[in-house]
């Protein structure tokens, strides 16, 4: 079409030169120079054209082009390119209903022609004509059944009007008869991922599906289809799909990792610790890999969990969800001043990078937890503070800080308020009945104390910290016996303890035959603890 337009121009030139001057010839044989009215609308409609050209491509004017270009396809109707130059002048300046009648004029010329009937559709369209839209859309692809446009419009409209499945229908037609089916995949991809987005699986599949169907050796949308399978819990499909991509490409960390997520929610904890060692050994763009094996491993191995923490953090030192974890396997392991430095370096970085407030409020529950086990009173206060105002009805810093004030016998107003709040959450939470009894038995109001402590005791009957409260609470009463009782209930959880064993009056227990300790930290965390940070 360009090389035609290009020779049009030119036209009017030979004219205005006057070439091929017959001035010898006899005028009795000479045509007559008497233009018919179709014959001069041409001509006028070429120089317009020219014009049109020369404003476009010599003066850069835009507005004085599409004068000219409208001026010509009014007078020559039947030229297709001056009608589809036209209107698309037209659509870009949003007069759509200016480029419908100027396609409607020339489509009696050329009822057949694809592209003058996709850019009425799309014109219909746009002045609110669906349905004659549609029909020309249609047409296209009958005229056209190789070429992706029809399909791509019709299915837009389609899914415009809310009717995805005809729009899907329409691609997958596409897909089987089209020469080249780019656009209708990348269509049907970036529908899917809007679907995703929205957290819309099984609408994402029934557009990945086709696309895996004409694709099948494209291992990218191979894999996103099994996710997509083991997202709406189809663990088979999803397993047979992802093992197959694997096999095809052994070091692709994201698919193994997603392996082993499937066989973990499934409980096959042995098959995910083994996908999630293959991912970190693959071609992983970041730590999480890591990040998964070293949750996986907290409570199984803690000691190996630290030590793939730290070779992924070696990797990935900037990745604070990495490091993270790797504070919180401290914790686990209880070298605390080791967690301490850790989420102090997170902090630090986070705040460098301008991301402090992405830290969420679970990472100052931790950090502040650490420092407080670590002995650094005040600045646990601190932090456990910030996450309260970060997250006032995380329940868990509630209970810490409340039971924190009660162990230095500080802010028992504060803290009864503290825990109080988190029990309205959780009104049969025995940590947070021992927190509140632990409060009242410093304020001096034992039998209160008491009431709440023995609750605790009852639904937590195997914890020391609590059984030592209550007896606590019975001698403070003055009653040795019971006191006695629920002290020796609590050394035999933990018969090392020396707070009980001193209480007993028993000295401290052989080192060679004593278990290590596993008392609870000073500041227990025996209610369901917060997310990892």
């Amino acid at each position: 079409m360009r090389a035609r337009l290009s020779w049009l121009a030119l036209i009017p030139l030979f004219v205005l030169s006057g070439c091929g001057t017959v001035s010898d010839r006899s005028t009795a044989n000479a045509p007559s120079l008497t233009l018919s009215l179709a014959e001069s609308n041409l001509g006028e409609a070429l120089a317009h054209y020219s014009q049109a050209l020369i404003s476009e491509s010599t003066l850069g004017s835009f507005e004085e082009s599409l004068r000219q270009t409208r001026l010509a396809a009014e007078l020559d109707p039947s030229d297709l390119p001056l009608a589809l130059k036209a209107a698309a002048g037209h659509l870009a300046r949003k007069e759509n209903a200016q480029a419908v009648k100027a396609l409607e004029r020339t489509l009696p010329f050329h009822p057949e022609s694809p592209e003058l009937g996709l850019l009425l559709g799309i014109a219909y369209q746009l002045t609110g004509a669906p349905e004659k839209a549609t029909r020309l859309y249609r047409n296209a692809i009958r005229l056209r059944p190789g070429h992706p446009d029809g399909y791509r419009r019709l299915a837009a409209l389609q899914l415009g009007e809310g009717r995805e499945r005809d729009a899907i229908a329409t691609l997958e037609a596409g897909l089987k008869a089209a020469d080249d089916g780019t656009a209708l995949i990348e269509f049907l991809e970036n529908l899917g991922r809007i679907h995703i987005g929205n957290g819309e699986v099984k609408e994402a599949l029934r557009c990945f599906e086709p696309v895996a169907r004409k694709m099948p050796d494209d291992l990218a949308i191979q894999e996103l289809l099994g996710r997509c399978y083991a997202e709406i819990g189809e663990t088979g499909k999803a397993l047979s799909t992802l093992t197959a991509v694997l096999k095809e490409q052994p070091r692709n960390a994201n698919t193994a990792l997603a392996i082993g997520e499937i066989y973990e929610a499934a409980n096959d904890l042995p098959r995910a610790e083994e996908y999630y060692t293959r991912a970190t050994r693959g071609d992983t763009p970041d730590a999480s890999p890591y990040v998964r094996l070293c949750t996986l491993l907290l409570e199984s191995d803690p000691a190996r969990a630290a030590a793939s923490a730290e070779e992924g953090v070696k990797l990935f030192p900037h990745d604070l969800s990495l490091r993270a974890v790797l504070g919180l396997i401290y914790v686990q392991q209880r070298r605390f001043e080791d967690a301490v430095a850790e989420y102090a370096a997170i902090e630090q970085d986070a705040a460098a990078g301008g991301a402090t407030p992405k830290l969420r409020p679970a990472f100052y529950f931790w950090y502040g937890s650490a420092c407080e086990q670590a002995g650094q009173f005040d600045r646990a206060e601190r932090l456990l503070e910030t996450c309260v105002q970060m997250d006032p009805t995380l329940n868990q810093a509630l209970n810490y800080l409340a039971y924190m004030w009660a162990e230095k016998g500080v802010k028992l107003d504060r803290a009864l308020n503290y825990v109080t709040q988190a029990l309205q959450a959780r009104p049969k939470d025995a940590a947070y009945l021992d927190t509140l009894g632990w409060i009242r038995f410093k304020q001096g109001n034992y039998e209160a104390a008491l009431k709440d402590l023995r609750k605790a005791s009852d639904l937590m009957p195997d914890d020391a910290t609590v059984a030592e409260h209550v007896g606590d609470a019975w001698h403070a009463l003055k009653d040795e016996r019971k006191a006695v009782e629920y002290w020796k209930r609590g050394l035999r959880v933990e018969p090392a303890n020396p707070s009980l064993r001193g209480k007993l009056h028993l000295p401290p227990p052989d080192s060679t035959q004593s278990k290590p300790s596993t008392a609870a930290p000073s500041t227990p965390l025996r209610a369901s603890p917060p997310p990892a940070p």
